[in-house]
């Protein structure tokens, strides 16, 4: 599989071994991209980088703010497509990486909102949505890092590690 077929189709499978790879790869891609933005926004002290990286959820429209939003909503589809394909390789469908994301955005938004640092403080609302968040971003790490995928082929194509392939013929 392509490099462009990996972050940028939701088809096929991956192994879980591939899957972390390329996942780890693409957070530390997106980590200096966002840290090269900073520098050419804000320029400031690299120890303040972090502290800038989380102003996004104020939703202050500040040009780095809005450089690390556009930065995630770029960044979706190529996580999304790595999900959907680890998704596959346990027989599910890819939606779930979709719905992964939407829970855990909407998760983000609330808490902001509803949280200790919010404009509308509610706490049974800001622990119900880490709750679902938590629960949901478990139960995916545990899905798609942790289980083996399906022996052998399956709805959404044959085995990343061959298994159940027919034999190579000389």
């Amino acid at each position: 599989m392509s490099l462009f077929q990996m972050f940028f189709s939701a088809h096929g499978r991956i192994r879980r071994r591939d899957y972390w790879l390329y996942s780890i790869g693409l957070g530390i891609f997106w980590l200096v991209l966002e840290y090269i933005g900073y520098q050419f926004f804000v320029g400031g002290d690299p120890k303040g980088f972090f502290t800038a990286l989380a102003g996004w959820m104020t939703f202050k429209p500040e040009p780095f703010n809005l450089f690390i939003l556009a930065m995630i909503i770029i960044g979706q589809w190529p996580g999304i497509c790595l999900s959907a394909k680890r998704w596959h390789d346990r027989n599910r469908t890819g939606w779930l990486a979709g719905l992964v994301i939407v829970v855990s955005m909407g998760s983000s938004i609330s808490q902001v909102y509803y949280g200790p640092t919010g404009t509308h403080l509610n706490w049974p609302v800001y622990g119900i949505t880490a709750i679902i968040s938590l629960a949901v971003s478990l139960w995916a790490f545990v899905e798609c890092g942790c289980l083996d995928g399906t022996k052998g082929p399956n709805r959404y194509g044959p085995s990343p590690k061959g298994i159940g392939a027919a034999p190579d013929v000389f």
